[in-house]
């Protein structure tokens, strides 16, 4: 029932309330996963107003990108470094399943930053932080 509420409010959940709240297999959505932005929930409104929305905390398999019709992904920023000890980071195998299934994704400050490390790529510290820390 909470996991119901959650997820018809856009509220972020983990990935078994995903799985068990997601609309018929043929309800178009885009998830949205939450490394702690202060913005995400303008995405999540923007997102809700196309009527595609489902929202989760990490840790998220690989699996749930085949569970119900995702059309996108959308990793919203945080206040973390991909090299910080403790930062959220996407599970072994998430961008790969999302590539196999041709899952778009868009990632916004640190989730940005997630995709590019994952890819093999090097992030650097901007001489100036652009987010309030923690």
């Amino acid at each position: 029932m909470a996991a119901d509420a959650a997820a018809s409010s856009g509220a972020a959940t983990g990935a078994a309330d995903i799985v068990s709240t997601m609309h018929s297999p043929d309800h178009d959505m885009v998830l949205i996963l939450d490394f702690g932005s202060q913005y995400s929930h303008i995405i999540v409104r923007r997102v809700r107003a196309w009527r595609l929305l489902r929202a989760a905390f990490l840790p998220l398999p690989p699996s749930i990108l085949s569970k119900g019709r995702i059309r996108g992904l959308i990793l919203s920023g945080g206040p973390f470094s991909v090299y910080e000890d403790g930062a959220p980071h996407l599970a072994d195998g998430f961008l790969e399943a999302a590539e196999a299934a041709k899952i778009p994704i868009l990632g916004v400050c640190y989730g940005f930053q997630e995709l590019v490390h994952r890819m093999g790529g090097k992030v650097e510290a901007a001489p100036q932080a652009r987010v309030r820390t923690r």
